[in-house]
């Protein structure tokens, strides 16, 4: 009887054994299959790859987040804060390429040239100069390195793949299933206040940067209008806007044109240097009115177009966009 007892509980602890090996089995084989089949994204390859628009992910490949993304108009500097995450918990070797996407988020050539759009100035290797205000597309690509790619084939063999577009161009382009990614940076300028006067004798405005200008001005009667824009710093990128002097009226000018500057200066005026600067984005023109009635104050500048359209009814000439505010 003792017998018979020891030999169910030998056969049942088998049992046991048996059963707990092939669940082992099952789990150790469902973990290969997940690791071979996702990135440490969380998404498949059927998930990452959409037909329409070329090889991206929803979940980043890299860590921008200490990426600067706000930069001002003349300031440089390198992408350089860039981290590439692992595939499949390995970690990748190669270089990051930088280029701006002009045309679709999604779209990767077979050389990523040096590109300049006349808003940031940017390399492959990262390296940018901001030369305007607005927003620049950046994308980036990472291309495996050859050894990388061996080894990350002889592990997961399954990570190559032979459906990308033949307009990816040479096959390392593949990877870039994995690695197109695109981000926004902001280029802002520094900008200082530009104040409106006005001779309420003469009916003359003046603008200027210079506080002492105003107050000096604000004690000599003139009234004080405010501030008439944002006026953006010097910088290589910006156009400056002259200031003339009309000694016999006691009038000023203001204008970007040199040839405008030049033509006053041969009839007599006074060329004052430079006023201020414009900005280098187009985003807030400041309009240019004439007054062909007056002799004193007959030029007017606004970024209103409510002021520009009031003063259009009152009878004067509407010139067109002087120069742009920050």
């Amino acid at each position: 009887m003792n017998k018979m007892i020891k030999e169910e509980q030998v056969l049942l602890f088998n049992k046991k054994i048996v059963i707990s090996t092939v669940s082992l089995v099952i789990l150790v084989t469902v973990g290969i299959y997940v690791q071979a089949e996702s990135l440490d994204t969380g998404e498949s390859f059927t998930e990452v790859y959409n037909r329409d628009n070329g090889f991206y992910l929803n979940s980043p490949f890299y860590d921008i987040s200490k990426v600067s993304k706000s930069v001002y108009v003349g300031e440089s500097g390198t992408f350089n804060q860039v981290k590439v995450l692992p595939i499949y918990n390995m970690t990748s070797k190669g270089s990051v390429n930088f280029y701006q996407n002009t045309a679709t988020n999604n779209l990767i050539g077979a050389t990523l040239p040096s590109l300049s759009t006349g808003t940031i100035a940017l390399t492959q290797g990262g390296q940018y100069t901001a030369q305007k205000a607005g927003t620049a597309t950046v994308a980036l690509t990472y291309m495996l390195s050859s050894d990388f790619k061996k080894e990350l084939l002889s592990k997961y063999p399954d990570a190559w793949t032979n459906i990308a577009p033949t307009s990816y161009g040479s096959p390392d382009f593949m990877y870039a299933k994995y690695s197109n990614q695109t981000f926004y940076v902001t280029i802002k300028e520094h900008t200082v206040p530009l104040y409106r006067m006005y001779n309420p004798n003469s009916g003359e405005h003046f603008y200027t940067e210079n506080s002492f200008e105003r107050d000096s001005l604000v004690k000599s009667g003139w009234n004080y209008e405010g501030i008439s824009e944002e006026s953006p710093i010097k910088t290589v990128y910006n156009q400056a806007v002259y200031r003339v002097y009309n000694p016999n009226a006691g009038d000023h000018f203001y204008t970007e044109n040199k040839a405008e500057v030049a033509h006053l200066v041969s009839l007599g005026w006074r060329a004052e240097g430079i006023a201020f600067y414009s900005s280098t984005s187009t985003e807030t023109p400041i309009y240019r009115l004439y007054n062909p009635n007056a002799t004193v104050g007959t030029h007017f500048y606004t970024q209103s177009s409510a002021e520009r359209d009031s003063l259009v009814r009152a009878g004067w000439n509407y010139e067109g966009t002087a120069w742009y505010g920050g």
